[in-house]
């Protein structure tokens, strides 16, 4: 059986950085607005820990400032520090409680770590407080969506874009809403309002190319996965592959899902789909080893059983075949 395609959303991630401070004491104005100035320059510069260090260096001097906490949980943030930087953030909102950013940065954070339903709320609250937050209307939609909550994310995405019509990030969630939804025109019509607005982002042609393939249109959705590789996406290697493997294109089909490998040594579903194309060419052995390797790597997946099953079979090894099918059976397969 071969595994489904990869859909790709969209997180808005920019934070709203302070560029100054008018909030010192004059004893101290010079050097802490110094620290901070420098901290931020660190941080467009994408050094993180340097940034990090500067600001601290400015909260030794006055440990008050929202503004600094605010700019140091975006570098913590952007680091993946994602405890340190909802530490900042919560300071923010305990001194600042109205301030609709320091809700949706802190949402971010919780997003990225993955705690849910405290980065639905923040998001919630940043509405609450500016109801037009398109970042925070994109990013809860998408949570909305990851949960089952289709109507809501759509709900969520529709407003993204009454906010700001040219939001290619909201176009492109609100695409995968409707090819989730099996509205694959709709679908088609968002992502090509996405690459309109922003034609150099390979998501969205990776993203249309799977509505294509719902649509069985596989060359529009060929060319799609070419130009997202062009783009340098290495994901789209791996929906290429599964589409050469529905083509018949076993050969080209491997070559790609071993791209994505190399791209991701723990990609479960491409062991297990460049295992599907070992096994269209009569390969058992290399199947067998591309599906345990599979199961190696996620092992609660009932059809890398039920796929090593059948190349036992075909081999010829029947307890084995048996043992992996009894347990895709345990698995609920």
């Amino acid at each position: 059986m071969i595994k489904g395609f990869i859909l790709l959303p969209i997180i808005a991630v920019c934070l709203c950085l302070f560029v100054s401070i008018s909030a010192f004491a004059q004893s101290d104005k010079l050097s802490a607005e110094d620290y901070f100035n420098r901290g931020n320059q660190l941080q467009a510069q994408k050094d993180f820990d340097g940034a990090i260090a500067t600001y601290s260096k400015a909260l030794e001097i006055n440990p008050t400032l929202s503004a600094v906490y605010y700019n140091r949980g975006g570098s913590y943030n952007d680091k993946g520090d994602y405890d340190e930087a909802i530490s900042d953030f919560s300071k923010v909102i305990v001194a600042n409680p109205t301030f609709a950013d320091a809700y949706y940065s802190r949402g971010l954070s919780y997003h990225r770590k993955g705690t849910l339903e405290l980065a639905i709320k923040d998001y919630s609250k940043a509405i609450e407080l500016n109801p037009n937050h398109p970042k925070a209307f994109n990013n809860r939609g998408n949570l909305y969506q990851e949960t089952g909550k289709n109507d809501l994310a759509m709900a969520d995405f529709n407003k993204a874009i009454e906010i700001n019509p040219n939001d290619e990030i909201a176009y492109n969630n609100r695409g995968r809403t409707f090819d989730k939804q099996g509205k694959y025109e709709q679908a088609i019509a968002d992502y090509n309002k996405a690459i309109a607005l922003n034609p150099n982002n390979p998501i969205r042609y990776a993203n249309r190319g799977v509505a294509h393939i719902n649509k069985s249109n596989y060359d529009k959705a060929l060319t799609d996965f070419n130009k997202a590789i062009e783009l340098n996406f290495i994901p789209a290697y791996y929906n290429r592959g599964l589409l050469f493997y529905l083509k018949g294109s076993y050969d080209q089909a491997i070559q790609d899902f071993t791209k994505a490998i190399e791209a991701n040594s723990k990609f479960a579903e491409a062991y297990n789909n460049r295992g599907n194309s070992y096994g269209k060419k009569g390969n058992t052995d290399k199947a067998v080893l591309d599906y345990g390797k599979a199961i190696e790597l996620n092992p609660k997946v009932a059809d890398f059983y039920k796929n090593r099953g059948s190349a036992y079979r075909r081999a010829g090894k029947i307890s084995l075949a048996i043992a992996d099918e009894q347990k895709a059976k345990e698995l609920g397969k």
